[in-house]
């Protein structure tokens, strides 16, 4: 397996992480991952380590897999892309068809708060040496009850 230099990974974080539109940047992009890979220790051309999807495939795939309210919305998400690949329109127009028909946001007060609480976890664990600090249950244990998630409603 060939040694990588941390040179050479960081370029290939910087490859990846550049916004990739054209088709040409494809095999740029992948050659990127391959010397992450081998930045890892790893060897990506390990016999059962990874196969590449066919363009069909792949095809099939999102067909079988697309997420309703995605389908339902493609041509609008296609008409006002605003960012994310999309997903900025679909945030915004559940939330303004939430507010119309008065009923309950897809994303909750504890949704709220434990993505904010992230960055204050993380400050606390980089202050005690990057030790590993626990995420409070602000739900009081509500967490556990079996609940169908909003986003999957219809109106």
């Amino acid at each position: 397996s060939k040694k990588v230099s941390k040179e050479e990974a960081l370029k290939a974080v910087k490859t990846i992480t550049r916004e990739i539109s054209e088709s040409s940047l494809e095999k740029e992009a992948l050659e990127a991952v391959r010397t992450l890979i081998l930045w890892a220790g790893d060897d990506p051309e390990r016999e059962g380590w990874h196969a590449w999807q066919d363009e069909a495939g792949y095809e099939e795939h999102l067909k079988k897999y697309a997420h309703p309210m995605w389908t339902n919305l493609r041509e609008q998400i296609s008409d006002n892309e605003q960012g994310h690949g999309g997903m900025d329109f679909v945030m915004m127009y559940r939330l303004i068809r939430a507010l119309n028909h008065g009923v309950s946001l897809d994303l909750n007060v504890y949704d709220g708060a434990l993505w904010s609480i992230v960055g204050a976890l993380t400050d606390q664990s980089v202050t005690m040496g990057n030790k590993r600090v626990n995420v409070p249950d602000i739900t009081n244990g509500k967490w556990k009850e079996a609940a169908e998630h909003p986003v999957f409603r219809e109106f």
